[in-house]
């Protein structure tokens, strides 16, 4: 089965897990502190050497103290995730990075994005995605690269919103286009939902050979007497939280190869208190682009990456009514050349290496022209 790229947001776990490896007499306990689609920081009390094999297996909501079961039965667990030791931390601490090509049997993986999380689980011809958190640009961005990069193998897919938070008002966009796509495939789309938000997602979507589903049959919770909800904003996280729903307004996005870098492109905006969208993949802009209105484009690349800029050139099949302009941050010798080659007008490029400096200023020039 292919696989996605190897760099995927990680997120701190802690969560405890049952695990063996090829030598085990028995399963024993540990804990994963931080995972990511492709692997894990295992915490365990016997030491293993590299690239020994190992078989996890997590059991969300549950406490795998509790859970009686043998070696034959965690590695035929669906929900087992197997790989082998690539790094050693301490004697007690390891990385684990997961098998990328597992066809045999059932494949499960977590996926992080900020507060949001996909879990999912591809068995032959079946898929299931499980949302938790809020709905978000990035998060439905996933989705679609997931099943876009495994080429739509599927003739089930099932994709349950019933842990969404809230909403994001372009993410719903690029979710009923995406589903529509799927839909159109001839695969059978089953989406489950609560009542609240199926009011939200089903709007406007007409499924050809799919199902909405509302598995909601118990009674709504009061809500706070204070909560001002209008007709389609009506899922709150808490009293505090914000609408399911969020309006609409232009942001910048940011594309880096590394999410240090990100972070760090990242911060003028937060002073400014301008929202971002962060992606590492330029053909993932070009979608985040179409589907966002979006001010400004800021580009960190280095020439190793530089033959992947063109990859968001494809705004242009898009018919967009505004181009956002960019501001380029790369290797000297290149920039007439990049500035020549995007179908982006490049405002600014600033030649590595540069200052913080530098760049706030570079920014700051900018933001006043558009």
């Amino acid at each position: 089965m292919p696989t996605l790229a190897k760099r995927e947001e990680r997120c701190h776990t802690n969560e405890p897990c049952l695990w063996c490896c090829t030598n085990s007499m028995s399963v024993e306990g540990g804990e994963i502190i931080n995972e990511s689609a492709s692997g894990v920081l295992l915490e365990i009390k016997t030491e293993l050497k590299l690239e020994d094999r190992i078989w996890i297996l997590s059991f969300p909501g549950d406490d795998p103290a509790d859970q009686e079961i043998s070696i034959e039965d965690l590695k035929s667990h669906p929900l087992c995730r197997s790989g082998e030791v690539i790094r050693i931390d301490k004697p007690t601490q390891m990385g684990i990075h997961f098998d990328e090509d597992v066809q045999d049997r059932p494949q499960y993986q977590r996926w992080y994005r900020g507060d949001s999380t996909i879990l999912t689980l591809f068995d032959g011809k079946k898929a299931v995605f499980n949302f938790s958190g809020p709905l978000q640009i990035e998060t439905v961005s996933l989705l679609d690269r997931i099943l876009k990069r495994l080429n739509y193998p599927f003739n089930d897919i099932i994709i349950s919103f019933n842990n969404v938070l809230r909403i994001n008002k372009t993410a719903l966009t690029m979710l009923r286009t995406s589903l529509r796509r799927y839909d159109l495939t001839g695969v059978v789309l089953t989406i489950i939902t609560s009542n609240k938000e199926t009011r939200i997602i089903e709007k406007g979507l007409d499924l050809k050979n799919g199902f909405i589903v509302n598995t909601a049959d118990h009674p709504e919770p009061k809500k706070p007497e204070n909560d001002k909800i209008s007709e389609d904003i009506e899922i709150i996280e808490s009293e505090h939280e914000r609408p399911l729903v969020e309006t609409e307004f232009e942001k910048v996005l940011l594309i880096a190869q590394s999410l240090s870098v990100l972070h760090r492109l990242s911060k003028p905006f937060e002073r400014l208190d301008i929202e971002t969208m962060k992606t590492q993949s330029f053909r993932e802009a070009a979608e985040l682009i179409a589907y966002n209105p979006t001010r400004l484009v800021v580009i960190d690349f280095d020439l190793e990456h530089s033959s992947s800029l063109i990859d968001i050139n494809s705004v242009r099949r898009m018919q967009l009514s505004k181009v956002p302009p960019a501001l380029v941050i790369g290797p000297q010798h290149i920039g007439d050349l990049v500035k020549a080659a995007l179908s982006l007008p490049v405002k600014i490029y600033l030649s590595k290496p540069s200052t913080d400096r530098d760049y706030t200023q570079a920014l700051q020039s900018i933001l006043n022209q558009v």
